[in-house]
């Protein structure tokens, strides 16, 4: 229960504001199966900070769950990063049929892009031009596997401010084009 106005934080870059990650939230599920019509729940607390934000990203764990319902109800655009692996691919496509039992008037847009990609495989390069034959919506850049990309979390940055001229900074550059396109 509550507003989530009051747990908006600002953050060290500029117009990025955050909801912090709690270990509560581990119990957001639980929450969402007691409260009347859970997969709007989320929508209902976006709702009243709607106007102050251009744009709004949920980052959810993989998997189909309560939460993610919900996630997928107040989302217009599930951009889903895909690591090219066979497995990946399989999920993707289970996302896909479950998103074709939404209704028309909630389902989001599924938009993949190809994550932890290593161009020099073979298998690799395979399965994210299969992911684009699948899927039309994927996104034409593709996130390379890299060192200076797992360094994020130890940096506590985005790539672009601790590595700007590496190729993965470029590649989230790019990325973020297409994707400030076809929202915009």
């Amino acid at each position: 229960s509550g507003a989530l106005a009051p747990h908006v934080r600002e953050s060290d870059h500029p117009g990025l504001h955050l909801v912090p990650a709690d270990f509560s939230l581990r119990h957001l599920d639980v929450h969402l199966d007691d409260v009347r019509r859970p997969r709007r729940r989320i929508l209902d607390l976006l709702d009243p900070i709607a106007d102050h934000y251009d744009l709004v990203v949920l980052d959810c764990a993989p998997g189909l769950t309560l939460t993610t319902e919900a996630v997928f109800r107040a989302a217009d655009v599930l951009l889903v990063p895909t690591i090219p692996s066979s497995l990946s691919v399989r999920t993707l496509d289970q996302l896909d049929d479950f998103l074709a039992g939404v209704d028309d008037d909630r389902r989001p847009t599924l938009v993949p892009f190809g994550s932890m990609v290593d161009r020099r495989r073979r298998l690799h390069r395979t399965l994210v031009d299969q992911l684009r034959t699948s899927f039309p919506t994927t996104l034409a850049t593709s996130i390379p596997a890299s060192s200076v990309i797992e360094r994020m979390g130890v940096e506590r940055a985005p790539v672009r401010s601790f590595a700007p001229r590496s190729v993965a900074a470029q590649e989230y550059r790019d990325l973020w084009a297409e994707v400030a396109a076809l929202l915009w």
